[in-house]
């Protein structure tokens, strides 16, 4: 699989900061699938963990993800528009443009960017903090209308949830 990841951005005309372009070779469900926005129905950009730690390469790290959405919670694929891996590294997941699932209730105005490990035990690293501040800046510059915030600001009453967890460092962003 990792010869077939493209780097770069997936706007078309606007170079974003690195990142590798895994959107069309994740796994997806054999049947599902997500739907379709305009960028324009975007009015957050949400930060997420994955709420483990996991192993691998950042690409390994992306499909276990995705796998994990479509096994465990019969998804049409990885949740998440953006993963940030330990090491800083990029991994687009999903178009923009595609209503994937990151906040239940919500999946249509929000743009899921997930950071992996568990931040209810330990903050994120420097570098994953470094890359997300990166990819934020270039997305608000894209999308000006959107907001920063965070899934456990946004979520609905009956879906609580303390993702991203109590060690990351909200005030920076």
């Amino acid at each position: 699989m990792e010869q077939r990841v493209q780097s770069g951005s997936i706007f078309p005309k606007s170079v974003g900061p690195p990142a590798l372009n895994l959107v069309d070779v994740l796994p997806n469900h054999p049947t599902k699938t997500y739907g379709r926005r305009q960028l324009g129905d975007i009015e957050y950009l949400v930060i997420h963990h994955t709420g483990v730690d996991m192993t691998g390469t950042p690409v390994e790290i992306a499909e276990g993800v995705a796998r994990y959405h479509i096994d465990t919670y019969n998804w049409p694929g990885c949740g998440y528009h953006a993963i940030i891996a330990k090491g800083g590294e990029i991994m687009l997941t999903n178009y923009f443009t595609t209503v994937s699932y990151n906040v239940a209730g919500r999946n249509k105005e929000c743009l899921g960017i997930c950071l992996e490990g568990n931040f209810t035990t330990h903050s994120p690293t420097g570098s994953q903090l470094m890359a997300l501040d990166a990819l934020l800046t270039y997305l608000q510059q894209e999308l000006p209308w959107t907001e920063i915030t965070f899934h456990k600001e946004i979520a609905l009453p009956e879906y609580p949830t303390s993702c991203p967890g109590n060690l990351f460092p909200y005030e920076s962003f």
